[in-house]
């Protein structure tokens, strides 16, 4: 199967599990239902590593949603602005020249 890391949350285990010295569980958000991952390493240095690894790709996952997101909004406003600009298109005109003077 296939785990969104951007969509889970991680947690380290106190003790160890399943014959695992080590080991942290990686709890999908999404289906609220979702069965956890539980993954164990033998030596403290992996399951960081493992750990610090997952963290981080989650969080890499988040920052570029975020800047898809802002791209996304300032294209918007973009868009707004340059209909407005259409809007706003000066014009000469004789009668306003005429107001004008008065």
């Amino acid at each position: 199967g296939i785990v969104e890391l951007a969509k889970c949350s991680v947690a380290k285990q106190s003790k160890g599990m399943h014959g695992m010295a080590f080991v942290f569980t990686i709890q999908p958000k999404v289906p609220p239902d979702a069965p956890p991952l539980d993954v164990g390493t033998d030596t403290l240095e992996d399951m960081f590593s493992w750990y610090s690894e997952v963290i981080q790709c989650s969080q890499k996952t988040y920052v570029q949603e975020e800047n898809r997101n802002e791209m996304e909004r300032k294209q918007q406003i973009a868009k707004e602005l340059s209909d407005l600009v259409v809007y706003c298109r000066p014009t000469k005109s004789r009668e306003f020249l005429l107001n004008a003077k008065d």
